[in-house]
């Protein structure tokens, strides 16, 4: 099995290092520099001698050695590792998880805050609006509409059902039943409005009240704001 250089071979081999490329070294001086015990550094001569990694010759009957381009090699210190090049893939990989992280953050503080808001005011309920004959709302749907958006305050409270039912009947002058089948319709069937949880107040669905933002709701007859708001007021 191949061994690596000894401890002395390598010392051999800096001490030619330090010499020319075309430039012999008596063995007498090479013994000398590199110290040691003279034995060891003859049987490290004949080693690198065997593995041509330097050669000796005999000029004028004085024994010299010099690297050979192969013992070159092996005196020069290795090469400095380069550096990997980035990782494309893996730097675009954690980018994403960084990116997954800050969304599922902010999910957890969306709900959070839903839950903190919720805990400060009464729990709603909201219907899906249900795949039904398309019908245009009807006048007394309208009116509630109308009532939802233009007076509550803020919008999201919304009102209490029994001051709706009266501002709608006083605008309408119509009956109760009516008022009672046009909130039951916007509720489940439209999805427009949302009831508290005690069952005591509507407001209009978020959907709905983004809609109205852009196309607010009319009502088919005048809504008297003076009488609305005393109404509102004894509710």
């Amino acid at each position: 099995m191949s061994r690596g250089l000894g401890a002395t071979q390598r010392r051999v081999l800096a001490v030619l290092k330090g010499t020319s490329a075309d430039e012999d070294l008596p063995v007498v001086e090479l013994k000398s520099r590199v110290g040691g015990d003279r034995s060891n550094t003859r049987r490290a001569v004949l080693a690198l001698a065997s593995r041509g990694l330097i050669k000796e010759t005999t000029v004028g009957g004085e024994r010299r050695v010099r690297r050979t381009f192969w013992g070159a090699l092996a005196s020069s210190p290795p090469p400095e590792p380069e550096e990997d090049p980035p990782d494309t893939l893996k730097a675009l990989k954690a980018k994403w998880a960084e990116e997954a992280r800050e969304r599922a953050a902010k999910k957890e503080l969306a709900r959070e805050k839903a839950r903190l808001e919720a805990l400060e005011g009464p729990f709603w309920y909201g219907y899906a609006p249900r795949v039904v004959r398309h019908r245009h709302p009807g006048p007394t749907q309208r009116t509630i509409l109308a009532v939802l958006w233009g007076f509550a305050d803020p919008l999201d409270s919304g009102l209490p059902i029994p001051a709706v039912k009266a501002v709608v009947r006083d605008s309408l002058g119509t009956d109760r039943s009516n008022v009672r089948r046009a909130i039951r319709s916007l509720l489940l069937l439209t999805g427009q409005i949302e009831v508290s949880e005690d069952g005591e107040r509507i407001r209009l669905a978020e959907r709905t009240a983004f809609w109205f933002c852009m196309f607010p709701p009319i009502s088919p007859e005048p809504i008297d704001e003076e009488r609305t708001r005393a109404i509102l007021r004894a509710y």
